[in-house]
């Protein structure tokens, strides 16, 4: 495992990832979704009515997005610093959300989610299965997805390109802030905020995320879904599934992207 020692962190502050402000490094919501291409809209509206759960709510910027445009969304957060800022802007927005604390891993036996109660299962930005570094707790998860999710509908989420970390681990980590190559078009409007990998190994790798504005940096360790891994992950635990992959949102795969989303569907009953 290489810990890259380039970093200037000099004049920052360190703040814990869960802590900060929901401004910091999530990004600018409306742009992610316009940026989507109505990918994930497009699957949304093809229900009539849609039950949506946001699997990884977070500080609640989707959520609130969706609430927004009139839909029936479920937030599942389990980080009580995360639920305080999904309850501060729901508020302030005069909105009142549903809440769940559900961990992934209990998805399968919890008695707050109801069997096939879901058309559509979503969870942005270094979510599933990311934050789950054991195998067998990934598969717990994915099927407890199932569960809860209705015939004909879908799961959606998305993952970094670590097949690129990993293939280009030497060169990056040599001056990982400048070596990594992100296209920002997908979350963030403009270069104040910076993210990029100062620990790349085929268990873990560690985002660095740097704020030119207000001074802010944290770290996010996460495990490093490649699109082998997570094709198998599927293949072996979903067989029936439909599984379609986007490249920052586009079915042609170019020559660098910063996203896959990955669109599985549970057979019709």
């Amino acid at each position: 495992m290489a810990v890259a020692q380039q970093v200037d962190l000099e004049g920052f502050k360190e703040v814990p990832f869960v802590d900060l402000p929901f401004t910091d490094f999530a990004g600018d919501t409306v742009h992610r979704w316009l940026r989507m291409n109505s990918v994930l809209s497009g699957v949304i509206e093809k229900y009539d009515q849609p039950k949506i759960l946001d699997i990884a709510t977070g500080g609640g910027q989707d959520s609130i997005y969706l609430l927004r445009q009139g839909y029936d969304v479920t937030s599942n957060e389990i980080d009580e610093g995360f639920l305080h800022r999904l309850r501060a802007r729901a508020t302030q927005a005069g909105l009142q959300p549903k809440l769940v604390a559900v961990d992934w891993r209990d998805f399968l036996t919890s008695p707050d989610l109801e069997d096939e109660s879901f058309d559509v299962l979503f969870g942005l930005g270094n979510s599933f299965p990311n934050y789950l570094f054991e195998k067998a707790e990934r598969e717990v998860a994915l099927h407890g997805f199932w569960r809860v999710l209705k015939p004909g509908g879908t799961l959606f989420f998305d993952t970094r390109n670590y097949d690129y970390m990993l293939d280009n681990a030497e060169q990056i980590l040599k001056d990982p802030e400048h070596n990594f190559e992100y296209g920002y078009g997908n979350t963030y409007t403009n270069r104040a905020i910076s993210c990029f990998p100062t620990i790349i190994s085929p268990e873990l790798v560690r985002l660095t995320y740097k704020h030119y504005g207000n001074g802010n940096w944290a770290q996010l360790d996460l495990w490093p879904a490649t699109h082998k891994a997570v094709t198998e992950l599927i293949d072996e635990n979903l067989p029936d599934a439909e599984v379609t992959v986007l490249y920052d949102y586009r079915a042609e795969k170019p020559e660098h992207f910063d996203f896959l989303q990955y669109l599985v569907t549970k057979p019709a009953a």
